[in-house]
């Protein structure tokens, strides 16, 4: 708490005034720290290309963005230490099983995948990319290649026709 007031440059009473308690304030920051990597990921995305590709290419430029140590550390060890895996969950729900969902809709919107489950397809891929990301952040560049390949076959099964 001491590293936060001073970073925000405010008394322990402003900051209590806004926030009820230190979960709420480390709450504040998961989700921030979050959607500053998904909407970094998407910024990266070409808006021409199909929406399949776009969730191709978010999902790869996510993997740069947590590789920043602030921004693994936060959501991968200081989130779940603080806030309890289920909390995370349901935070990480609000970020990235959302964008995952407005890019599957969009993809199939488009026909490029033919899914019985937006929200299934969803949750098995922020899976996918949650331990893809554990397992990097575990092996490091070695298991990058791997967790792409993985990645690409996912996406790839969802194609229509496939």
């Amino acid at each position: 708490m001491a590293q936060i007031l001073e970073a925000a440059a405010v008394s322990k009473g402003a900051l209590y005034h806004h926030f009820a308690s230190k979960e709420a304030v480390l709450e504040a920051i998961y989700l921030e720290a979050s959607r500053q990597a998904i909407d970094a990921a998407q910024a990266q995305t070409d808006p021409d290309a199909s929406a399949l590709e776009q969730l191709r290419a978010a999902a790869r430029a996510w993997f740069a963005e947590i590789r920043k140590p602030e921004i693994a550390r936060m959501l991968f060890e200081i989130g779940p230490q603080g806030l309890g895996a289920r909390r995370v969950k349901l935070l990480e729900d609000q970020n990235s099983l959302a964008a995952l969902t407005t890019s599957l809709e969009a993809a199939q919107k488009a026909g490029e995948i033919t899914i019985s489950s937006v929200e299934v397809s969803a949750r098995l891929l922020n899976a996918l990319l949650s331990e893809a990301a554990l397992l990097y952040l575990e092996k490091g560049g070695a298991a990058l290649a791997a967790t792409d390949e993985a990645i690409d076959a996912y996406l790839n099964s969802l194609r229509a026709g496939s």
